[in-house]
C-alpha cells in the first residue's frame, strides 16, 4: 500500500468489516461515511445471477432512470462523489486516502472522472477488489487488483 494516511468506508456492515481489517493491518481507524454506500436497492426482488447482472448493467448505462432499486445510479454516483470529495478535503491534500465502498458507485464514479465506459470497470471488479486513481485529477486507473 502507498502509505495510506486516512481510511474512509461506506457504513454498510460488510464494508466496515473489510475496512476494519485494512485499518488493523495499517494501524488506522475507520471513518464510516453514510454517503459512501452503494446504489440503494432495498426491497428489490431476488433474481438469478444473469438477470441481476443485466439489470445492473442497464442501470449503469441509463444512470438517470430508476431501473433497479429506489435510487437512480446517477444519483448514487453524485452522492458518492460528493462524499469522496468531502472525505478527501477532511483528510488533507498531502495524504494518500483509501475509500472502501461498493462496485456500482465506484465504477461509475471512476468512469465519470476518466470519461470512459463504467461497465467494463464494474465487470472487472472482484469481491473484494481495489482501484487506485490519482486525486484530484485522475488520468487513468493506476492499479486494479482483485482479491478473490
Amino acid at each position: 500500500m502507498r502509505g495510506i494516511g486516512a481510511l474512509h468506508s461506506s457504513d454498510e456492515i460488510k464494508t466496515v468489516q473489510t475496512a476494519e481489517i485494512v485499518g488493523e493491518t495499517i494501524g488506522l481507524p475507520v471513518n464510516a461515511v453514510h454517503d459512501l454506500r452503494e446504489h440503494e436497492r432495498h426491497g428489490t426482488p431476488i433474481v438469478d445471477a444473469e438477470d441481476w447482472r443485466s439489470t445492473v448493467i442497464e442501470s449503469i448505462r441509463n444512470q438517470n432512470e430508476h431501473i433497479y432499486g429506489s435510487e437512480a445510479v446517477g444519483t448514487a454516483r453524485m452522492r458518492f462523489g460528493a462524499a469522496v470529495e468531502r472525505s478527501m478535503e477532511t483528510s488533507g491534500a498531502d495524504q494518500t486516502v483509501a475509500v472502501i465502498a461498493h462496485g456500482t458507485v465506484i465504477s461509475t464514479f471512476v468512469a465519470e472522472l476518466l470519461d470512459t465506459d463504467p461497465v467494463p470497470i464494474w465487470e472487472s471488479l472482484g469481491l473484494p477488489g481495489l482501484i487506485e486513481i490519482e486525486w484530484p485529477r485522475p488520468s487513468k486507473i493506476l492499479t486494479q487488483l482483485n482479491f478473490e
